[in-house]
């Protein structure tokens, strides 16, 4: 963690510079511009929910704004040794564990009648494929009951 990310306030400041100011954060986050300037001032935190909004609306890693841990981004890596931060190549997709996540979200969402957000559903899309990535590297397949879990968390 960098001295100069020490606190929530500071890493949202920090969008803040990239983004321009903290109205194009705050338009770019879909969050009010006085929201987000008083969480940018240290006057208030956010709620997980704008926090995860936040992270992938900025693409940034949601452990990161919680808690300055790096890497920052996905798909960058903390070289340990040298105490640096080194981008590395983005792994291609796997386009089959992918399709067996939407299948298994859609089809539990319609066998459940429930219905999300276009939002929702990319995050739980983002967060089941890299799951089953990170989890299970010769076979793309997701367990249709950790599907369900979620599901029933964020419906």
């Amino acid at each position: 963690m960098n001295s100069d990310q020490g606190t929530l306030a500071a890493r949202l400041a920090q969008l803040a510079d990239e983004a321009g100011n903290v109205t194009a954060l705050a338009r770019i986050c879909g969050i009010p511009q006085r929201t987000m300037a008083g969480w940018v001032a240290g006057d208030r935190e956010p709620k997980i929910s704008d926090a995860a909004q936040i992270a992938t609306r900025t693409g940034i890693r949601l452990e990161w704004l919680a808690t300055g841990v790096e890497p920052m981004r996905h798909g960058e890596e903390v070289d340990v040794a040298a105490g640096a931060l080194s981008s590395q190549p983005s792994q291609p997709i796997n386009r089959q564990a992918l399709m067996d996540v939407i299948r298994l979200v859609e089809e539990w969402l319609r066998r459940n009648k429930r219905d999300l957000s276009p939002d929702k559903k990319a995050e739980v899309f983002t967060e089941l494929y890299e799951m089953s990535i990170e989890n299970d590297t010769d076979s793309a397949t997701t367990d249709p009951k950790i599907v369900g879990r979620i599901l029933r968390l964020v419906s």
